[in-house]
């Protein structure tokens, strides 16, 4: 948890605390967090956590450590998880984004 808790507050101007990253281990199945582990170095670079709401799927978070932005890792993630999330039967999508956060809203 450390680490996801130092890219936490390295991404986002009002970060989750500990207790909300640990409030949403408790809520699987709804609640499916996954962290990014980098191949060459097995560090952990990122993360993102899903929520299942019948049909529709939310991005509740999605953050990788700035060192390792921009290199496709987090292009890739999120081609993984549309492709997976895309056997089911699953009819939206939906992330939340800050209009000023352009380089998020560039991948998305």
């Amino acid at each position: 948890m450390d680490s996801v808790l130092e890219i936490e507050h390295l991404s986002f101007p009002q970060p989750w605390r500990l207790t909300t990253f640990i409030g949403e281990l408790g809520n699987y199945p709804m609640s499916i967090p996954f962290v990014i582990i980098h191949r060459t170095n097995d560090r952990l670079v990122g993360y993102i956590i899903l929520w299942f709401l019948q049909e529709e799927v939310q991005i509740s978070n999605f953050a990788l450590h700035p060192d390792f932005r921009r290199m496709g890792i987090g292009e890739a993630v999120l081609r993984d998880v549309l492709d997976k999330i895309m056997k089911e039967e699953i009819t939206a999508i939906f992330l939340e984004v800050r209009p000023s956060n352009c380089v998020a809203r560039s991948l998305y």
